[in-house]
């Protein structure tokens, strides 16, 4: 009897170990991201903007990620195909970090508004985004490891670059 309480005692030490592991390298992300001051010009910069963006996703600053997403009154994003993941997705995220970008064509992007006319984007940046990310479970649309996905950026009235799509 004392035996079998003693293994269950080590099992419930060893399950409290790895449960505080996960939480103390996530109080770590968020120390580490609350220290990391934006510049004023930081979303005049497409790589800057992904790289503030992907930091975000790790740390799982929605307010920021908002702020690198182009969002327009009227505007349907339906027809573009980008929004903030959503909790669960950043729930499994173990961590992401930004490597690198490296600028691609840009071709023009087109949206509907709901009133159903046009809006064209002509300024911007397509960017092949390399990144690092581990999943806690490993059932996701992409593995864990090193990945590249291609972000665009259009610029909005201010000059400042918002993602607009993502895509291979």
């Amino acid at each position: 009897m004392k035996k079998r309480n003693l293994i269950i005692s080590l099992i419930c030490i060893i399950c409290a170990i790895f449960l505080m592991k996960d939480s103390y390298k996530h109080r770590k992300i968020i120390s580490e991201w609350n220290k990391y001051e934006l510049s004023e010009d930081w979303n005049k910069d497409a790589k800057e903007v992904m790289k503030v963006y992907i930091n975000a996703m790790n740390a799982k600053d929605i307010d920021i990620m908002k702020e690198c997403i182009f969002t327009c009154e009227n505007y349907d994003h339906v027809y573009i195909g980008f929004s903030i993941p959503s909790k669960d997705i950043l729930n499994s995220i173990k961590y992401i970090e930004y490597i690198d970008s490296e600028e691609a064509t840009f071709r023009p992007v087109e949206g509907k508004l709901k009133n159903g006319k046009s809006i064209l984007f002509k300024e911007g940046k397509a960017l092949d985004v390399t990144y690092d990310v581990k999943y806690r479970i490993e059932n996701q649309p992409e593995k864990s490891g090193i990945n590249d996905f291609r972000y665009t950026l259009v610029k909005n009235k201010e000059g400042r670059y918002k993602i607009i799509e993502a895509g291979y």
